[in-house]
């Protein structure tokens, strides 16, 4: 890091410490709360061990040490979202911004002085609870998990302090940056929940994995801080209304502009049905063939991974016996049952979903709904080579007449949805982040244009064509 960007934490972290209205609650929520989870914990063990008398114990030490590590850190956001705003109404803002520092030091330095006060917390508050489990129950935390809990916190307070700085650089007050804190505590709030899930039902050892995924989500916030930073726009932002005209107007010119000239100020004709499907989706595949190689890859991942889980956990299914079963008249009934309708608005809906969740999981949630697709075909697949059936068989009935829609308009939308995420990661300088921002929202609509039309046909071939095909073969093949 550079010397200037440490100059510029030591200060930070200086006036941090010597706020007693500041360290006084971190200290307290690093040493008392852990005291209080190992007293609770005392009372509550013994009816734990009669449900788990031999995992109970441990369980909780891993819950404990992993609350323990997590919660001091959390008051990293709440120094982070005043990191600038609260100096800009203090009127302290442009004696900083007049150092000599460039700006990616200036925003390494206010990430670090945020981040050092609650990580030395984190480690006072872990040794606490481990201290404290020993002497109170005689529980021992494994050290690589106490390692791991305070490893994973640390990055956790980092993705949220560079989240929040961003935040703050780019709000005119601390009231705005406060309310925006939403987007960032809620997403991270969820995955410790469901880090003490993996706990709770033996799976821990993924918690390695969510470590490597919060490091590289950190990378690119503190890349995107970086290049967002602007010292003159902090100086002149105010608080803005919101103008709905204005946003109308951005949105109909990125949507009549091609994707590849949609940043440029030039008048563009109006787009009509006949442009959108012959040039502008073009250009969507060409600009996003990097997202649509990962989510091929994504896809061909998921596929892999499913038929070897499946290889390793098969189930006890009578699927030697679905040749006579599909041959049959009540199979037929359960085909004519089927409705394209329902089908369609299950796929469309979920794959909105993922765009939406795109949004907060920087593209991730729309690479894990592809690949739980994927995933759910490959297991599928595995059940039916561990049943002896032939697997050709099976996906030219079960997948390839409803799959040759479908595929294309899952790996479309897709990388759209991914885009969602990544967009504001590659900011060229001084391009605003809400026109990023529509401007991916435009293309995700555009792309619309083709993979709803292929969700529909994929719906009816699925619910009036695949039953077909896949009674004729199997019934023939039990023949």
């Amino acid at each position: 890091m550079p010397a200037l960007a440490l100059v510029i934490a030591k200060r930070e972290i200086k006036e941090t410490v010597t706020d007693w209205r500041i360290l006084l609650p971190m200290l307290t929520l690093a040493l008392l709360f852990p005291g209080l989870m190992v007293s609770g914990m005392t009372i509550g063990l013994p009816y734990m061990d009669r449900v788990d008398p031999t995992l109970a114990g441990e369980k909780a030490a891993l819950f404990g040490a992993t609350m323990a590590a997590f919660f001091p850190i959390s008051f990293s956001l709440i120094i982070a979202l005043e990191s600038f705003a609260g100096e800009k109404e203090r009127n302290t803002l442009e004696a900083l911004l007049a150092t000599p520092v460039s700006d990616g030091e200036l925003f390494l330095g206010k990430v670090l002085a945020v981040l050092a006060p609650p990580t030395f917390l984190s480690v006072v508050g872990l040794a606490v609870f481990a201290i404290g489990a020993l002497l109170a129950m005689d529980l021992r935390v494994a050290p690589d998990f106490l390692l791991l809990a305070l490893v994973l916190s640390l990055v956790q307070a980092l993705v949220m302090v560079a989240a929040a700085v961003i935040v703050s650089s780019q709000t005119a007050s601390v009231k705005a940056a406060n309310l925006l804190a939403s987007f960032i505590i809620i997403p991270v709030a969820l995955v410790v929940q469901g880090e003490v899930i993996l706990l709770l039902i033996g799976f821990g050892h993924l918690l390695w994995f969510i470590l490597l995924e919060f490091l590289l989500v950190a990378v690119v916030l503190v890349r995107m801080g970086i290049r967002l930073f602007n010292r003159e726009e902090i100086l002149t932002r105010e608080n803005n209304d919101l103008h709905l005209t204005d946003l109308a107007r951005l949105l109909l010119h990125f949507w009549r502009q091609e994707p590849r000239a949609a940043a440029a100020e030039r008048v563009a004709r109006p787009l009509s049905l006949v442009r959108l499907y012959r040039t502008d989706l073009l250009q969507l595949l060409g600009l996003y063939r990097g997202q649509l190689g990962m989510v091929a890859l994504m896809l061909v991942a998921g596929g892999i991974t499913g038929y070897v889980f499946a290889l390793q956990h098969p189930l006890e299914l009578p699927l030697a016996n679905l040749f006579q079963a599909l041959g049959s008249r009540a199979a037929t009934e359960l085909a004519d049952s089927l409705s394209p309708v329902a089908i369609f608005v299950h796929n469309l809906r979920t794959l909105a979903l993922a765009g939406l969740l795109s949004l907060f999981t920087l593209g991730i949630a729309g690479l894990v709904m592809v690949v739980l697709t994927a995933g759910s075909v490959g297991f599928l697949a595995g059940q039916v080579a561990m049943a002896g059936l032939d697997l050709p068989t099976f996906f030219l009935a079960f997948i390839l007449p409803h799959g040759v829609f479908e595929l294309p308009a899952l790996a479309l939308a897709g990388a759209l949805n991914l885009w969602l995420g990544m967009c504001l990661m590659t900011l060229p300088k001084g391009q605003p982040l809400g026109d990023a921002l529509l401007l991916a929202l435009v293309n995700w609509a555009k792309g619309a244009a083709a993979f709803v039309p292929l969700l529909l046909v994929a719906a009816v071939v699925e619910a009036k064509v695949t039953p077909l095909v896949v009674v004729a073969l199997y019934s023939g093949a039990a023949r």
